[in-house]
């Protein structure tokens, strides 16, 4: 029966393809991978779900996930397999085995292309899905059950465990972590897997908060989408040549390295049993008046030296890839995300030549509240919950060591500018009308 199955949906599949490929120029490859991906899509949505449940329980003998109680200890087993990493350019490229995570001493801009596990695949991935919504939680119950079947150890967060393992009684192989728990040292997990939208990729990099972050592959599910250029309706397609690249040799895993910031809070007066806040941000840090109806009045230092004071409401220190989102509406420049910089935005200066600068990614910055301002200020990172900042203290920013290693559909080109044209409508305008008797 299944191999009837089988020699059906590959019929199906040969049919669907002939019939649009006189319309595809091969040698584009992204025009061939949308072919690819259409014709996937339409597979799935015409197959009958008890056909693809048969297929997937097919592999059950690969199940090996034991039924885990929601308090036992479940990540001490795991530990995150090495992968390839391979950067460079065309006269200069290099391949770099990533050992512990994936980890800049450098600056960035060397081009990084694509990644490989060593000798291997990835044996644990963790889903974070976008809170609240039913259909993300649907699709990461029916996600997980398709990951199990071919031998992948699933992790969640642990109020989502609650949630899908109450929903689903079959779903207590679901593995969890405690809350605050470093995922990092030792690495523990060998992919990340997003389904929601910019937030929730967002969100799940705050989860890796003191060290490298594995290979992250971020499915659309949410409202813009800028962060998230795989379509979720096509997840089995994508996630087969990375789940089981020993089936699909030729493939290559393309990334995009997203930069993130390493940010410190220095403080003029600590107090006996503050927590040092230290963090990662892969948007922006926003230092702003907070409650306050004062201007903000903050000193900024570039590697040591003072280069201007902001009066307004405040500035903000961004990422390429946050160059899009608050800095841009702040009136910042958008930046390919691998082009190494800081970007410096004020916002609403009470100043009419305080323009946005663009920083090397080497720039050791520096925000400082200093003894003349008349009120206090609030720190925020990636729009969490902020922290109050008093005359004296500093913020500290510098471009981390461990970026986001996010995983491509295309290519970070071809991905970037259709965020930039679908979600901002970048240039959109209609085009003009050629002249009728052409160009004299």
């Amino acid at each position: 029966q299944l191999m009837d199955q089988l020699e059906d949906l590959l019929q199906r599949a040969g049919t669907l393809t002939l019939g649009r490929l006189a319309d595809v120029n091969r040698q584009d490859s992204g025009a061939v991978h949308d072919l690819v991906e259409s014709v996937a899509e339409q597979l799935l949505k015409d197959t009958d779900p008890k056909v693809l449940e048969l297929l997937a329980s097919h592999n059950a003998p690969l199940r090996n996930s034991p039924t885990l109680s929601p308090n036992e200890p479940q990540l001490t087993d795991l530990h995150a397999l090495p992968f390839v990493m391979r950067r460079g350019d065309d006269t200069d490229m290099e391949e770099v085995v990533c050992n512990r995570g994936l980890e800049f001493d450098h600056s960035t801009t060397k081009k990084v292309t694509w990644m490989r596990w060593k000798n291997s695949r990835p044996q644990s991935v963790l889903i974070v899905k976008k809170k609240g919504d039913p259909e993300c939680a649907e699709k990461l119950m029916e996600m997980a059950n398709w990951l199990d079947s071919l031998g992948v150890v699933v992790v969640v967060e642990p109020d989502v465990r609650r949630e899908v393992v109450d929903a689903d009684d079959g779903l207590t192989f679901v593995r969890t972590f405690n809350p605050g728990e470093d995922l990092c040292s030792p690495p523990r997990l060998d992919l990340v897997i997003c389904i929601g939208g910019d937030g929730t990729l967002t969100w799940a990099a705050g989860l890796f908060n003191t060290g490298p972050m594995p290979p992250t592959i971020a499915f659309a599910a949410g409202s813009l989408g800028f962060l998230t250029p795989i379509s979720l309706s096509s997840y089995m397609s994508t996630l087969f040549p990375v789940i089981q690249p020993d089936r699909h040799p030729k493939h290559r895993i393309l990334l995009t390295c997203r930069m993130r910031l390493f940010v410190r809070v220095e403080r003029a007066r600590p107090l006996r049993g503050d927590p040092k806040v230290e963090c990662q941000v892969l948007n922006e840090v926003l230092i702003h008046r907070g409650a306050s109806g004062q201007l903000v009045k903050l000193e900024c230092y570039v590697d040591g030296s003072f280069i201007t004071l902001v009066q307004g409401d405040g500035v903000i220190l961004a990422t390429p890839t946050g160059s899009t989102a608050y800095s841009l509406a702040a009136g910042g420049a958008m930046v390919h995300p691998s082009v190494p910089a800081i970007l410096m935005t004020p916002v609403c200066p009470h100043s009419l030549s305080f323009r946005p600068v663009v920083l090397p990614d080497s720039a050791q910055v520096k925000i400082v509240i200093p003894p003349t301002a008349r009120s206090s200020a609030n720190a925020s990172f990636d729009g969490r919950t902020g922290i109050d900042l008093m005359p004296g203290d500093a913020i500290h920013v510098s471009v981390s060591r461990w970026p986001l290693p996010a995983i491509c559909a295309r290519n970070e080109t071809a991905d970037w500018f259709k965020s930039v044209n679908g979600a901002l409508k970048w240039n959109d305008r209609a085009e003009q009308k050629a002249l009728a008797g052409g160009v004299k």
